[in-house]
């Protein structure tokens, strides 16, 4: 059986989306993900020796209250490093991709990602709750 723990943290990229705030998770570098057909609800990272070192979930975004994000995250990982890098390196195409995944009418996207209106819904709703 399934149980999430409370203090597991989700590591992951921040944008802001009008009034709310979304989270695209990282996920290590794993093998199947070469298989993947390329297409913008994900991005491969490398680092500046061209090693695959992850990858950006853009079609696994979620919002996420201010509350519970952790902007500073003291860990001296060698990965952590690279992925940064990454990421400061590509902003602009990672904000491009994940404001067209947000945005998208596409029929092959709309099965890849979640209706985001009602993510947004329940997360106000959380939130009313939780607070």
């Amino acid at each position: 059986m399934f149980q999430k723990r409370i203090n597991d943290l989700i590591f992951g990229i921040v944008f802001r989306n009008k009034k709310f705030i979304y989270l695209a998770p990282l996920y290590s570098p794993k093998e199947q993900h070469f298989k993947y057909y390329t297409n913008k609800s994900f991005i491969r990272m490398y680092d500046l020796d061209n090693n695959y070192i992850g990858l950006i979930r853009l079609c696994n975004m979620i919002p996420v209250p201010k509350t519970q994000i952790i902007y500073n995250v003291n860990i001296s990982n060698n990965i952590f490093f690279k992925e940064n890098q990454f990421i400061r390196l590509h902003e602009t195409q990672i904000r491009s991709k994940a404001k067209y995944i947000y945005n998208t009418k596409e029929d092959f996207y709309k099965k890849l990602i979640p209706n985001f209106k009602k993510l947004e819904l329940i997360s106000l709703l959380y939130n009313t709750f939780l607070f």
